[in-house]
């Protein structure tokens, strides 16, 4: 069982009423997976947020097959930091694919009853969205410049 002490240590939740942690801890379990392992797929149903406990995972998505990449690496979680967003903030299924990169520990958290407990608790849902709203604008800034500097490659290349 996740315990709270856990939970008070993750940035993401940094703040929260530890009553609110104790509500969170209900609705969570400890999982493990192996190195190269999924914890989920792009395109299943959104139904679980993420903790990183410990371990690295990398985001990625797949790219159409006649691409010369099947998949592409959107971004590396690391240890405390908070993934699968889409369980919170929809579209209601995963938009990019989890893979281990090692062997990994993590929380998984419901995500209805997550959103439930928030909307409960209007103070810690608040300073959660704000903190999520902050990961969205930064993997969208991220994104934007790797799809910038690519452009730029490209169009190097095609002027040549």
């Amino acid at each position: 069982m996740v315990q709270v002490d856990v939970l008070k240590q993750v940035p993401f939740f940094s703040g929260v009423d530890r009553s609110v942690l104790q509500q969170l801890i209900q609705v969570g379990s400890l999982r493990s997976y192996r190195a190269n392992e999924l914890c989920f797929i792009e395109g299943e149903d959104a139904e679980n947020f993420y903790i990183l406990l410990s371990g690295r995972v990398c985001l990625e998505r797949r790219l159409p097959l006649h691409w010369v990449h099947e998949v592409v690496p959107i971004h590396i979680v690391s240890e405390t930091e908070v993934f699968g967003w889409s369980a919170l903030a929809g579209p209601g299924h995963f938009t990019a694919s989890a893979r281990c990169k090692t062997d990994c520990e993590v929380i998984a958290l419901k995500g209805r009853a997550l959103l439930r407990i928030l909307d409960e608790n209007t103070s810690a849902g608040h300073l959660v969205m704000k903190r999520l709203a902050a990961i969205v604008a930064s993997r969208l800034s991220e994104t934007s410049e790797r799809l910038l500097r690519e452009m730029a490659d490209f169009e190097c290349w095609r002027v040549m």
